[in-house]
């Protein structure tokens, strides 16, 4: 990735050298919530000759991860999350056709012992 724009601060660049990055990692969501409990990240910035193409020497290398106790966090936020959306979606709908149902089958019994 050509990041020569976020790196113009240093000497040279853009105009005698381009800055370019290659990363990868990897994140892993709580897939109800959409919350992130883990991600790890890893890449190395170098500079490159823009007329050839060339690397020519590496200036930033990193690896990052969430400390244990940021997953652990995340993980508990996720939870919670979790607990509130199946709480709206599935277990308050599922109270109220149940008390509906509870209502109703009343109604019809008053009813039959009104007649």
């Amino acid at each position: 990735m050509d990041e020569s724009a976020g790196y113009s601060y240093l000497p040279d660049v853009p105009e005698h050298y381009l800055a370019h990055t290659d990363g990868q990692g990897t994140i892993w969501v709580e897939p109800l919530s959409g919350i992130v409990v883990d991600y790890m990240d890893n890449g190395i910035s170098y500079f490159v000759i823009p007329s050839t193409g060339a690397r020519l020497a590496d200036f930033n290398q990193w690896e990052e991860r969430y400390t244990s106790e940021t997953s652990t966090a995340q993980i508990k936020l996720a939870r919670a999350a979790r607990l509130r959306i199946l709480l709206l979606e599935v277990w308050l709908p599922g109270a109220s056709l149940l008390a509906g149902l509870i209502w109703l089958s009343v109604g019809f019994l008053v009813r039959k012992s009104d007649e």
